[in-house]
């Protein structure tokens, strides 16, 4: 799914056999009084301006650290975390198709609770990790940069892990009994209490993902071309 200049979303699929379709306010299903859409706005609103600009914030590099694309320092946590938990949260108990992988069991309901009662837990209690893809051309807006891909459900040790492709950037969810092993099983957690956002490189790996995406898509599209 993408977004054009007029703020349309457009769904697209690797499988030849599904159709392209556009939606005029993207994929909507109604989950939330309006008690909650507004409270989730504010968090949404922040973490917008966080990860696109209008946020004031100390930004660093790490050139001594290849795992390290950025640091953002000065973040709200509580906000920040808020609103990543509560992504995971909407993603589980939706009834949309391309959230069906998305399974979180009994950590939906203590999730919710969590988000009722404004509680963003320890870092490492569903914490996130977040990896970049690495821009030849940065000073050109990433083809990727508006494109959101169903979440899909991975393994990291013993852990479910869920891993959403928002624009260029993975973020992935840890989510298991056993939350408080995560560091000690060396999962990179990418928010911390004391307000720092860590974006971690995804070097060659996540170049290669996304240009597979491109082309599964090309292909895709070629089929569908090719039928009519």
């Amino acid at each position: 799914m993408c977004t054009n200049e007029k703020h349309r979303f457009g769904g697209f699929s690797t499988d030849p056999d599904d159709k392209v379709t556009t939606h005029q306010k993207g994929f909507r299903e109604y989950l939330l009084c309006e008690v909650w859409e507004g409270r989730l706005n504010v968090w949404e609103t922040y973490a917008r301006e966080v990860l696109f600009g209008g946020c004031e914030l100390e930004m660093s590099a790490a050139p001594d650290n290849p795992l390290v694309a950025a640091t953002a320092r000065g973040v709200d946590y509580v906000k920040f975390k808020l609103f990543s938990m509560s992504l995971l949260w909407r993603a589980g108990v939706s009834s949309l198709d391309m959230f069906e992988l998305v399974d979180l069991g009994p950590h939906a309901e203590r999730l919710r609770k969590l988000i009722l009662d404004k509680q963003p837990g320890a870092h490492w209690q569903y914490g996130f990790g977040v990896i970049v893809a690495p821009d030849p051309e940065s000073d050109v807006e990433s083809p990727f940069s508006k494109v959101i891909d169903n979440p899909e459900s991975l393994r990291f040790k013993s852990h479910r892990t869920y891993r959403f492709m928002l624009g260029n950037m993975f973020w992935l969810f840890p989510v298991s009994g056993q939350m408080q092993s995560l560091e000690r099983d060396s999962f990179y957690f990418s928010l911390f209490e004391d307000g720092r956002l860590t974006f971690y490189n995804g070097g060659q790996i996540a170049t290669e993902y996304l240009h597979g995406f491109a082309a599964d898509l090309r292909d895709a599209d070629r089929a569908r071309s090719g039928r009519t």
